[in-house]
């Protein structure tokens, strides 16, 4: 049975879709067959770190709507060919998802894959919900900004509400010297707003950045800290 990992942020701006790219790469390149699935309509950007925003002829709510099936909408990036893509709708079908069309799609995808990684959309709505439910983990990333772990505090407790409790985050972007200057929150004092445990850290480095201007997942460079801090998380979602 496949597992499937939803990324949400309580905000834009944490580093969201970089760590869902990452994370999926790092489960491929382990060699388990792997689906990233653009669930931020509107807001796609993983076309574009993974260097195939001109390849993609359909997209996911091309196969949610019923108009192809999901194995002509499923792209092979050249980047990565053991990471399977399923690229992002328009801001027009931003709130269109249903619980059955959803719930279909899975179908489709289950017996293909054994790890689907879906990047969502910040924030709480409609289909943050539906595919909250049929998750097996919900991943939050937040930054260590009041902002951004105020907002990220506040979606947890919607999933909470939701009964969604296989759930925990990621603190990302974390540079020390801000913290050391007081300049951001503490670490402790960020992990004691959340009600689920930290998956990792993950240090603000211009390599993200660079990586995704490139359109290739950092975590492809493997004998650096990254790639070992993102082999590290894949391992604790394992166990």
């Amino acid at each position: 049975m496949s597992q499937i990992y939803y990324i949400l942020s309580g905000k834009g701006g944490t580093g969201k879709s970089s760590f869902a790219l990452n994370l999926a790469a790092t489960f491929a390149i382990s060699g388990r067959k792997t689906l990233l699935v653009d669930m931020n309509p509107g807001m796609r950007s993983l076309d574009l770190y993974l260097g195939v925003e001109d390849q993609a002829v359909y997209h996911v709510f091309d196969v949610l709507n019923g108009l192809c099936p999901a194995g002509q909408a499923i792209m092979h990036p050249d980047v990565l060919n053991s990471l399977s893509f399923l690229a992002g709708g328009t801001s027009e079908d931003a709130g269109t998802l249903t619980d059955e069309s959803w719930n279909s799609l899975l179908d489709q995808l289950r017996p293909q894959f054994e790890i689907i990684v879906v990047d969502g959309a910040p924030g709480w709505d409609e289909t943050t919900r539906i595919i909250s439910k049929s998750s097996d983990k919900v991943i939050l990333v937040t930054t260590p900004e009041n902002a951004a772990v105020r907002d990220a505090d506040g979606l947890e407790d919607r999933l909470i509400r939701c009964r969604v409790m296989k759930r925990c985050y990621v603190l990302n972007r974390v540079d020390p010297d801000l913290i050391l200057n007081k300049l951001e929150p503490h670490i402790k004092e960020v992990d004691r707003r959340f009600r689920c445990e930290m998956l990792g850290m993950i240090s603000e480095d211009v390599n993200f950045r660079a990586a995704s201007d490139a359109g290739v997942p950092v975590v492809l460079k493997r004998d650096s800290y990254i790639a070992e801090n993102f082999n590290k998380m894949a391992d604790r979602l394992n166990r």
